[in-house]
C-alpha cells in the first residue's frame, strides 16, 4: 500500500512537471515571436527616422542572398553554372590544372570580402598563390604567413610578392581605437599598433581622421613588405638570383623574388603600386636583420629599378661558384 502510494505521487509529480514544461515552451516560443514582431516592428518605425544613406546601408547589410540557405545549394548551382560558362570560352580551362600548381606571384592580403585577389588584378585561377589575414599583416610568429611564404618562394620560385593593402580597413581603423578588442583579435592589432607607435610623429601631423587611416594603410602595406625582405627564405633567394645573375646566368630577367606595395580603393576598383625605395629603407636594417651577405655582390632592391643582367659572363664564377661564394656571406637585397 505505501508503495502504490509513493508510484502514485511520483507519477503525478512526473505528468504536472511535463505538463509545466510545455506550458513553458509555448510560453517561451510566444515570447521569441512577439520580440521579433515587435523587433521588427521597431525597425520599421527606426527606418523612418534614418537618412537615405544609413537606409541604403541597411538594406546592404540584409540584402537576401544564398547565406540565406540552409544547405547553400545555390552555390553549387552557381558553380556548375561558372564550370560550364569556363568550359565554353576555352575548352582547355580546367586542362591545365592537371598539369600542376605553377603560379608565379605571391599575394598577401586582407581578408576583407571586397578585395579578391584574382579579379582585381585581371588574373585567371592559376596564377596567384594567396594569403590573406585581417589587414595583410606579416608577422613573424605567424606559422601560417611564414609557410605560405616559405613554400611560395622555396618550392613555387614565385617571382613577386604583393603586399595590398587597402582604404576602409576595419583592422586599421581598429588599430587607431583605444578599445580593447579582446583576444585573440586584440592580440592581431597589437601589431598594427606598433606600426602606429613607429610613425607616431607623421600620422599625428594629419588631423583628419579618416585621411589618417588611409594613410597608416599605406604605411603598414609598406611595414609589412619590409617585414617579407626581413625572413631568410627571401634573403636568400634574392642572393641565389642575384648571384646567378652576376656569374652571366641568363635564367634571371631580375633577382627574384621582388616585392611589391599595393593599396586597393574599394569604392573606385582601383589599385595602385606605391613608389617606395626599398634600397633605401634596408640599407638601414640590414645591421640587424641582414642574414645573407653578398660582400661584392651589391644590393639591388630599388623597387622603382630594374634589376637586370649587367654581366658579361666572361672571366665570372660558374652559377654554383658564384651561389657558394654568397651563401655564407650575404645582405637584405
Amino acid at each position: 500500500m505505501h508503495n502504490w502510494i509513493n508510484y502514485s505521487v511520483f507519477f503525478l509529480f512526473m505528468l504536472l512537471s511535463r505538463s509545466s514544461v510545455s506550458f513553458v515552451n509555448k510560453v517561451s516560443i510566444s515570447s521569441a515571436k512577439m520580440s521579433r514582431r515587435l523587433l521588427t516592428k521597431g525597425s520599421k518605425n527606426k527606418n523612418t527616422n534614418l537618412s537615405a544613406v544609413d537606409k541604403q546601408k541597411q538594406e546592404y547589410f540584409n540584402r537576401p542572398g544564398p547565406w540565406d540557405e540552409k544547405d547553400l545549394g545555390s552555390l553549387l548551382k552557381a558553380n556548375k553554372m561558372w564550370t560550364n560558362r569556363m568550359v565554353q570560352q576555352n575548352p582547355d580551362f580546367f586542362e591545365y590544372n592537371k598539369l600542376g600548381h605553377s603560379p608565379k606571384i605571391l599575394w598577401i592580403g586582407c581578408s576583407d570580402a571586397r578585395v579578391p585577389a584574382n579579379l582585381i588584378i585581371g588574373e585567371p585561377p592559376g596564377s596567384i598563390f594567396v594569403h590573406r589575414n585581417i589587414a595583410n599583416m606579416v608577422v613573424n610568429t605567424d606559422v601560417n604567413c611564414m609557410s605560405v611564404i616559405q613554400y611560395a618562394v622555396d618550392v613555387l620560385r614565385v617571382k613577386h610578392i604583393i603586399v595590398c593593402g587597402h582604404y576602409d580597413c576595419g583592422g586599421v581603423k581598429a588599430s587607431l581605437e583605444n578599445i580593447d578588442h579582446t583576444a585573440p583579435l586584440e592580440n592581431w592589432l597589437r601589431n598594427i599598433r606598433d606600426t602606429v607607435r613607429l610613425h607616431m610623429d607623421e600620422l599625428m601631423t594629419i588631423s583628419d581622421p579618416v585621411d589618417r587611416q588611409r594613410k597608416l594603410v599605406e604605411i603598414n602595406t609598406i611595414e609589412q613588405c619590409l617585414n617579407i625582405f626581413k625572413t631568410a627564405v627571401v634573403q636568400r633567394r634574392r642572393v641565389e638570383t642575384k648571384a646567378l645573375i652576376d656569374s652571366g646566368s641568363d635564367e634571371f630577367e631580375f633577382v627574384e623574388p621582388r616585392v611589391h606595395a599595393f593599396v586597393y580603393e574599394p569604392t573606385t576598383g582601383e589599385a595602385n603600386k606605391l613608389e617606395v625605395d626599398f634600397k633605401k629603407y634596408l640599407s638601414d636594417l640590414d645591421s640587424v636583420y641582414g642574414i645573407y651577405n653578398m660582400n661584392d655582390v651589391s644590393p639591388t632592391v630599388t623597387d622603382n629599378e630594374s634589376e637586370g643582367n649587367d654581366s658579361g659572363g666572361s672571366g665570372k664564377d660558374s652559377p654554383k661558384d658564384a651561389i657558394d661564394k654568397v651563401m655564407n656571406t650575404g645582405p637584405l637585397g
